[in-house]
């Protein structure tokens, strides 16, 4: 196993989830997913000590990325603190709606053309 930390990925593509979650267990790492923000929240409230990093869709429906920060400084602003968070969409940085999510979370990562982008990535931030 690479980290004892858990690598928690939050979007509301489930086909997107399943593979970026097999990839990153085939590469000897924890995860857990999140198929919306509402139960992000509840797997960060269940298992927030082994959290490591969180991987944050900025666009889904009920609850966007933004919401989702705002109610995690709210509900568990320890975790918000000690936890890097990056935003994670296919718009670009610059789209002019991420402006106010990029202040609040730690980073941005686009979301990846390749597998060996997002095994990177986690490597480089994963606590």
């Amino acid at each position: 196993m690479k980290s004892d930390s858990t690598v928690l990925l939050v979007d509301d593509s489930k086909e997107l989830l399943q593979v970026y979650s097999t990839v990153l267990v085939d590469e000897g790492y924890n995860v857990l997913t999140a198929s919306d923000a509402k139960h992000g929240l509840q797997l960060i409230r269940e298992n927030g000590d082994k959290i490591g990093l969180v991987l944050l869709d900025c666009f889904m429906p009920m609850m966007d990325g933004e919401e989702f920060i705002k109610e995690l400084k709210k509900s568990s602003p320890e975790f918000y603190e000690r936890t890097p968070i990056y935003g994670f969409s296919c718009a670009s940085e610059e789209a002019p709606q991420m402006k106010r999510l990029l202040e609040l979370v730690d980073g941005f990562f686009e979301k990846p053309d390749s597998f060996d982008d997002i095994v990177s990535f986690v490597e480089k931030n994963l606590d």
